[in-house]
């Protein structure tokens, strides 16, 4: 009785610990527009440096990029979002993997915007291809 206890607890241990390492991901445009700048966002830009590995998304793929995409530019320009976002890509450059990873991805630092930093340190970067 014991060991099929111990068994399935095993068992359990090892199908959620996936799901309790993947970052929190946006799953649309809307929510990447409302978390840039908010205090998860400087809190996860702060982690990007020490990332161990990083994958990029564009937000083509997001749902909502279509429609949401001159709300995106318009937020862009305002002062205190292009601040956070100019703080990120600084951080980003800290990270070598990052930097590699955009290296070979064919998208450009400065169309990063967004992150999603899981709790085993992956990065998730959101680039504006829109």
């Amino acid at each position: 009785m014991k060991s099929a206890f111990v068994a399935t607890m095993l068992t359990l241990a090892l199908v959620l610990a996936p799901a309790a390492a993947s970052a929190r991901q946006p799953m649309d445009l809307n929510a990447v527009i409302a978390g840039i700048a908010s205090v998860e966002f400087y809190d996860q830009a702060d982690e990007v440096s020490n990332s161990p590995s990083v994958r990029i998304i564009r937000l083509s793929t997001l749902a909502g990029a279509r429609q949401s995409a001159a709300r995106l530019e318009q937020i862009i320009e305002s002062r205190t979002k292009a601040r956070a976002i100019h703080y990120l890509q600084r951080n980003i450059k800290l990270n070598w993997t990052a930097m590699h990873v955009l290296k070979y991805s064919g998208v450009t630092l400065d169309q990063i915007i967004y992150l999603s930093v899981a709790s085993d340190g992956a990065a998730i970067l959101y680039a504006d291809d829109l």
